[in-house]
């Protein structure tokens, strides 16, 4: 113990420096202890990171392999796998809402069998549909000896029309077979022997007609049943239509059927004129002949309910802004047939673009569902069933949307002209006499000018004094009412091409089920 003694007198002596000595070194050896460790988990955590930073930059972009470009991606596959059902129900539902507004139109879309007189005709102009998918060139297609048929037989389904709702249809089989006899040598022209006559009718005509449907108007109808030459794409050695004018033609008379059908659910199973609740048809036209603009709106007359009853400002004369469009850019019967939302036409090149596209296009893509067709009919009717009109027309199957009404304002034919004046030739009128019929109805709109006064076209409000009479002493509730709107034609279903274009899978295809509407409806008109 004595030899230990001086070093432990020593420890005592110097025990604060050794224990700091000690107490250095050991925080020394734990900061490196701790530091090496953060560092290591500073890294993993780093590292960690990056990875999850580049699975989102992967997940949410993708480098498209045939472009130089980075397209947007859905964040995860349960992400992208719920969008593609959402998009597959979205094109389910317009399938749906498709099929329906065509087969409403199927019941209607029939080409007449019984008045062609050849079943064999359906399923040679049945191959296009729709027509807008018609080659440029027939030749080869076997339609030539069809369109003679066409010709000489369609002008009877206008009877049939007519009889729908009762109407004094001038150029009937029988009326026509009156009209020969009665010529020198049996060679007359419908459209100005008939002009001989008085435009009157008489008590007996009157009989059993239920709508009097005006006489011009008669003669333009008329006209787009006989008369095909010097009009657009015909180039024919015959009198005979192309097969797009008859596609067209089939049309209009597939939209006056179903118009003549409100006319009779309107004015029912009435069978005299005074009796009917529209009594009148002053012109009835859809397409090129019934694009135009009726007037200009302005603010309702202030005497009719307006605040101290002031009279408005005078209303200066409106006239139809000039249009870009170029009729003669194209031949085509459907060149400036259909309008957009804009009621602007569209022409033959961009209809057919979109039509027979195989891809979404950038523009115009409502086309690829439906065409809007333009329509203008005026009436004389009983003014308290004008909104049963409207109601009827929407509900119609074609479904005819009316976007202006006009009472007491338009003259009967005023504005419309055979083919929209869409002639293949500058200066070359229609053929079969119909240029007699043109002049003479030019004149008798000359004299309707002449009756109804010239100056009141551009009279003021101010200059019009408005009278109104009591409803209780009212006897005669008919005016001359004038609607305009379009009506959308249905185009088949392309079920297989919206889901291409959504880049979903296409449906499994029942073989039993893959007939188009089209071939389903045509079989159907062949039974019958």
């Amino acid at each position: 113990m004595e030899k230990l003694a001086p070093a432990i007198a020593w420890l005592k002596k110097n025990s604060f420096w050794l224990a700091s000595a000690f107490l250095a070194l050991g925080m020394l050896g734990a900061w490196f202890v701790a530091s090496g460790t953060v560092s290591k988990e500073t890294s993993s955590f780093a590292s960690a990171v990056k990875s999850q930073i580049s699975a989102a930059k992967a997940i949410r972009t993708v480098t498209a392999t045939d472009v130089d470009e980075t397209v947007v991606a859905h964040p995860n596959q349960t992400t992208e796998s719920g969008m593609k059902q959402e998009m597959s129900q979205q094109v389910d539902d317009i399938v749906k809402a498709w099929e329906v507004r065509h087969k409403a139109q199927a019941s209607i879309l029939k080409w007449p069998t019984d008045v062609i007189g050849s079943t064999e005709f359906v399923r040679v102009f049945g191959r296009f549909d729709p027509p807008e998918t018609f080659p440029d060139n027939f030749k080869g297609l076997g339609m030539e000896q069809y369109l003679t048929l066409y010709r000489s037989n369609i002008k009877r389904q206008m009877d049939k029309i007519s009889e729908m709702v009762r109407t004094n249809w001038a150029f009937s089989e029988e009326k026509l077979e009156e009209m020969r006899l009665t010529s020198r040598d049996g060679r007359f022209n419908p459209l100005s022997d008939r002009r001989r006559s008085s435009r009157q009718l008489t008590d007996e005509e009157l009989a059993g007609v239920a709508v009097v449907w005006e006489q011009a108007n008669q003669d333009l109808w008329y006209q787009k049943l006989t008369e095909f030459q010097n009009y657009d794409d015909h180039n024919l050695p015959t009198p005979d239509p192309t097969p797009l004018q008859v596609y067209m033609l089939q049309q209009d008379l597939w939209l006056l059927e179903a118009m003549f059908g409100i006319i009779r659910q309107i004015n029912g199973d009435v069978d005299a004129n005074d009796l009917a609740t529209i009594k009148q048809i002053d012109h009835v036209a859809f397409g090129r002949e019934a694009r135009t603009q009726l007037g200009e709106l302005i603010p309702v007359d202030t005497r009719l309910g307006g605040e101290d009853g002031a009279a408005p400002a005078p209303a200066a004369p409106t006239t139809a802004p000039a249009s870009d469009f170029d009729q003669a850019a194209s031949t085509s019967p459907f060149h400036g047939r259909y309008v957009d939302q804009d009621f602007k036409p569209y022409s033959a090149d961009v209809v057919k673009g979109v039509i027979t596209g195989s891809t979404l296009p950038d523009s115009n893509i409502e086309l690829i569902v439906s065409k809007r067709v333009p329509v203008r009919i005026a009436l004389v009717m009983d003014e308290r069933k004008i909104a049963d009109f409207i109601a009827a027309c929407a509900n119609s199957p074609f479904a005819f949307e009316i976007h202006q009404v006009r009472i007491n304002r338009h003259i009967a034919g005023q504005g419309i002209e055979l083919n929209g004046g869409a002639k293949r030739q500058a200066g070359l009128g229609g053929g079969g006499g119909g240029g007699l019929g043109m002049d003479m109805m030019d004149m008798d709109m000359d004299m309707m000018d002449m009756d109804m006064g010239l100056s009141g076209g551009g009279s003021s409000v101010q200059e019009i004094e408005l009278k109104s009479t009591p409803v209780e002493v009212r006897t005669n509730y008919d005016v001359s009412v004038e609607f305009y709107g379009i009506v959308k034609i249905y185009n088949p279903v392309r079920e297989k091409f919206l889901r291409k274009a959504a880049g979903l899978e296409e449906p499994a295809v029942n073989l039993d089920e893959t007939a188009s509407l089209s071939q389903r409806r045509d079989l159907l008109a062949i039974k019958e």
